[in-house]
């Protein structure tokens, strides 16, 4: 379904299509663009799907100056929308991809239409849960900031490492601690978390890094365009209140799915192209604003 080009080192994918609306999709940091094939396959009969890869991931050349943050995903996500000449986007995140997706529609309403986050990432529950199970007391954020300078770059973990992934132990161990729910797709979860792993080491944890300080930060800029919020009830990655709680404005829907997990793409993928669909639709019927002033170029 994808072709691959490059620009400026990022490994850019699209669809080839050369009709209907630009849906931008955005990937977490478990897996690439994969995650969210099921949506990319029921959205690419109407529209021009793009997606990329982090800097430094899944191909992607390293960043230019070292810098792993959330800021670099913005600024790469900008310089696509420029690039293709993008004025009316969907934008649809999953994990840290939801948090990029929202805050580039409040950053450059004249490029965005509206945007989608998945289970994005709002707050930083799952951290204070391991502060009580690895080192309390202690912050998650410092045990990676710690391990990412420990780590040389250019490391690699085992052959056997993405094996012990997609094993059925780590299937068990995720659900006994309810990261991952009955409905979750757990082989393909497996094949994401193994497609995480064959990356290097130092470049994966520094931006797992850049992006967890974001979390507790609040959007840089009010929200100008329709938002969808999908949260899962069950996430222990990003708590549903914490979602909620981001999810301010009038142009704003939140939708808390029962029982969904993080990994709601591969929990109730039937629902998330629904809703989706439904809110892309919503855009396409809507009146055109032409009234908010450019930002950003």
């Amino acid at each position: 379904m994808w072709t691959y080009d490059e620009l400026d080192g990022l490994r850019v994918l699209r669809d080839g299509a050369t009709t209907g609306r630009w849906v931008v999709l955005i990937p977490g940091l478990i897996g690439d663009v994969d995650a969210l094939d099921d949506l990319a396959s029921a959205l690419a009969p109407d529209h021009r799907l793009l997606s990329w890869n982090p800097r430094g991931l899944y191909g992607s050349a390293p960043a230019h100056d070292g810098d792993y943050g959330f800021n670099t995903w913005l600024a790469d996500l900008h310089n696509l929308l420029v690039h293709f000449e993008i004025d009316d986007a969907l934008l649809v995140g999953w994990s840290a991809g939801g948090r990029v997706a929202v805050e580039a529609s409040a950053q450059w309403p004249h490029r965005v239409a509206g945007a989608v986050s998945i289970a994005g990432t709002w707050g930083r529950p799952f951290e204070e849960l391991l502060q009580t199970v690895v080192d309390p007391g202690s912050s998650l954020f410092a045990l990676i900031t710690q391990a990412s300078a420990a780590v040389p770059k250019g490391t690699r973990l085992p052959r056997w490492a993405g094996g012990v992934a997609r094993s059925a132990l780590t299937r068990r161990f995720l659900k006994f601690f309810r990261v991952t729910a009955d409905t979750t797709e757990a082989t393909r979860l497996g094949e994401l978390f193994a497609r995480s792993l064959d990356n290097d080491l130092s470049t994966l944890l520094a931006t797992w890094r850049g992006v967890s300080r974001r979390g507790r930060q609040p959007l840089e800029a009010p929200l100008q365009r329709p938002t969808l919020w999908l949260a899962g009830d069950h996430d222990v990655l990003t708590g549903v209140d914490e979602a909620r709680a981001a999810a301010t404005g009038n142009l704003t829907t939140f939708i808390a799915v029962p029982g969904g997990t993080h990994f709601l793409p591969l929990d109730q993928p039937e629902l998330i192209r629904l809703r989706v669909n439904r809110f892309e639709r919503g855009l396409a019927s809507a009146p055109a604003d032409d009234s908010t002033s450019p930002q950003g170029d």
